[in-house]
């Protein structure tokens, strides 16, 4: 939370809260108690309370919500990635993944941000479920060995590869598997070359997201490309 004069007025953190791809928004009851949380912490309300937004990086999923009001479009993120101008492209990067890009004349494109079962390789999500199969794929003689087996099974207080089926299937929330994902940073640090080949692989992924919207939307020499993590 800023005060105008961008002094940081609060902070808030929880767990992901992100739409399932469909325009079901699973996250808003998480999102609505972390605002509300937030603005408790802050002992007052907003001056005369003019307005309070968020902006929530959904993609272009205009499913209405009860809870969450207005059109869910990365309209508040979007600007905050472009330099605070509503031209130019964005990479959002966290749990999920999306590009989203703007022009000046009003044109808008969209590259991922359709949920990890369809795609959106380069997210945390993408990089641990990678993680998790390479695991697997060593253990039974598929893939080559990898350090990340001890520090996953390690991380989540397992005994041996065999015990990630049931832990993997008991609970495929989003957020939870991409919990992983320092892990597989720390293992690629350490000269891992299976973790270094997915993280590799994972930067190429979220390039050609950029580079798709950049070259439908003509964006290239021109404007800006945020980030944001």
């Amino acid at each position: 939370m800023l005060q105008p004069e961008l002094r940081r007025r609060g902070q808030g953190e929880g767990d992901a809260g992100a739409s399932d791809g469909a325009g079901s928004p699973q996250g808003s009851p998480e999102t609505i108690k972390r605002v509300r949380g937030l603005l408790g912490r802050s002992r007052r309300q907003p001056p005369h309370r003019p307005a309070q937004n968020a902006g929530l990086a959904q993609g272009d999923f205009s499913e209405p919500c009860e809870a969450v009001r207005g059109e869910r479009r990365g309209g508040g993120t979007g600007p905050s990635g472009t330099m605070g101008k509503l031209h130019g492209c964005v990479l959002i990067a966290g749990t999920g993944t999306i590009a989203y890009g703007f022009t000046s004349d009003g044109r808008e494109a969209r590259a991922a941000g359709a949920g990890p079962v369809l795609g959106d390789w380069g997210s945390g999500y993408g990089i641990s479920a990678q993680a998790l199969t390479a695991v697997v794929r060593a253990y039974d003689g598929r893939g080559p060995e990898t350090v990340l087996t001890n520090n996953i099974l390690d991380f989540l207080g397992l005994a041996s590869p065999d015990e990630l089926i049931g832990w993997t299937y008991e609970d495929q929330s989003w957020a939870r598997i991409a919990d992983i994902l320092p892990v597989v940073v720390e293992s690629a640090e350490a000269g891992d070359e299976v973790a270094n080949k997915i993280l590799h692989n994972s930067v190429g992924e979220l390039a050609s997201s950029v580079k798709a919207v950049v070259q439908r939307l003509a964006l290239s020499g021109e404007g800006e490309i945020g980030t944001s993590f």
